[in-house]
């Protein structure tokens, strides 16, 4: 082989690898993001249970601990079933180090029957804070903060204020 296919096979290789790595290695900002989405599914599905596998075992904000928010959960889809979520304004994640704070606005369609006289015409404008700490491998919410529903604010009554 001479010299100059030596080096077309190195750069090649080189670039082969680059290429690769960029497809293969997942960023914190990537996992984030898988993550939220995974969130946004289990409450489209209505699914508790499945929510509460996104919150950190520590969780305690606003005076609701992991269990009191997993019963508001509970409360909350039980009565709305599931929905359909758009989001309508997202942020991109801000991750500093072990940290991360996610803000959305978005509309959710409740396709429950009977609750139209609570959710105007069964629509829901609302907007929330997220912030996630990185627990192992995996992000786990620490802190909800609903920031306003149908365009009134919440004012840090935390998940209480939401109707229930």
């Amino acid at each position: 082989m001479t010299p100059k296919a030596k080096i077309a096979v190195v750069v090649a290789a080189v670039v082969l690898v680059y290429l690769l790595g960029d497809f293969l290695i997942v960023t914190e900002m990537e996992r984030l993001q898988h993550t939220i989405a995974e969130l946004r599914e289990a409450v489209a599905a209505a699914d508790a249970e499945r929510c509460i596998s996104f919150i950190s075992p520590d969780y305690l904000h606003n005076g609701e601990s992991r269990e009191q928010l997993l019963e508001i959960g509970r409360r909350i889809f039980q009565r709305t079933g599931p929905m359909e979520v758009q989001e309508i304004s997202k942020k991109k994640p801000k991750i500093s180090g072990r940290e991360a704070v996610y803000e959305s606005r978005m509309v959710v369609t409740f396709t429950k029957p009977g609750d139209e006289m609570l959710y105007s015409a069964g629509k829901l404008l609302s907007e929330w804070r997220l912030t996630f700490k990185k627990e192992g491998d995996r992000w786990l919410i620490y802190q909800v903060e609903p920031i306003s529903i149908n365009n009134q604010p919440i004012g840090g009554r935390g998940l209480r204020a939401l109707p229930q």
